[in-house]
């Protein structure tokens, strides 16, 4: 998106994030369909849940992946990544309103300190290599569509699962389906298909970072609806979080992304209002798992004397007969 890839000895710049979405969502609706199949075998390929539950989910996804590819046109990869953390508190929000979640103070605290980490971050340079200094205000916007947009869809997909005894290949399947068919129909009117399909079969060089982009989608995906399935959307939010803010650091050490200590300090409230949230749920667990330990010989004891008052009845009642 921001780097031209030659053809012909021209130079030509890659700009059509329609196509980049279609193929994603293909190749993970190919590969969940190959997985369903070798598991579970065909039958496995009917829909597990309504078919009219999936297109409001393809929106969302549709959605949220076209305004983070456009964003990058405009706003600095770490940009994005900090602006990613701060969906922390509309996931809450979102999830708590459609799968009548509930989260403690510790939750609330930890998002806003997260989001207000990020939004110091904006003190500094945020702009792409490839926009004017002052247009970074529309990246600024295609993201806050991402964070809203990517937050419902994690809702929603939180929704399903618990509505609907629903495998994630299943979901990923259909979501990725409708996504596909609507990043297709988008494509096609202003010539973006053609353009694109030109210039893959003309680069290697956009064909494989294509398809390493494509891999490294797929597997995200993989991972993004079990991880959902398993362990709800917040959960899910505060991982990639994390992810975010070691891909800025990994940005600045190897792309040369230069950071100012204002910044530097903004990465550090997020990642640090993350760390005591999940050590804050650590110790929690680890309270829970003890008190269960001590309960347990308690419950075995109980059962033990029940036990013991059932031989004592039956053995008279054998005494009678």
């Amino acid at each position: 998106m921001t780097r031209p890839f030659v053809v012909k000895g021209e130079e030509r710049l890659f700009t059509e994030t329609g196509f980049l979405v279609l193929a994603n969502r293909l190749s993970a609706a190919a590969a969940a369909a190959v997985m369903l199949v070798a598991f579970d075998g065909v039958r496995a390929l009917a829909p597990q849940a309504p078919i009219d539950r999936f297109p409001l989910v393809s929106v969302a996804n549709l959605l949220a992946t076209t305004c983070q590819y456009e964003a990058l046109k405009w706003i600095s990869l770490p940009t994005q990544a900090l602006l990613k953390c701060a969906k922390l508190i509309p996931v809450m929000v979102l999830s708590t309103l459609l799968s009548k979640r509930t989260y403690t103070t510790i939750d609330y605290s930890s998002a806003v300190l997260v989001g207000l980490g990020t939004a110091s971050f904006m003190n500094g340079n945020i702009t792409s290599r490839v926009a004017d200094q002052g247009n970074s205000w529309i990246g600024l916007v295609l993201m806050f569509g991402n964070i809203f947009f990517d937050s419902l869809l994690m809702a929603y997909q939180e929704r399903l699962f618990l509505g609907y005894r629903l495998s994630s290949n299943s979901q990923m399947l259909y979501v990725n389906l409708f996504s596909g068919l609507l990043s297709l129909l988008s494509c096609i009117p202003g010539g973006a298909l053609r353009s694109s399909l030109s210039l893959l079969s003309s680069s290697r060089q956009f064909a494989r970072e294509l398809c390493l982009l494509t891999l490294g989608a797929v597997s995200a995906q993989f991972f993004i609806t079990s991880t959902i399935k398993e362990f709800g959307a917040v959960f899910f939010g505060t991982v990639i979080t994390v992810q975010q803010v070691a891909s800025v650091m990994v940005s600045s050490f190897v792309i040369g992304t230069k950071l100012s200590p204002w910044q530097w300090f903004s990465c550090g409230i997020v990642f640090t209002a993350l760390s005591a949230r999940n050590l804050s749920k650590w110790i929690h667990a680890l309270r829970s798992r003890r008190k269960q330990a001590q309960r347990g010989p308690e419950i075995s004891q109980v059962d033990d004397q029940q036990h013991g008052k059932q031989s004592v009845v039956v053995g008279i009642s054998e005494r009678d007969d």
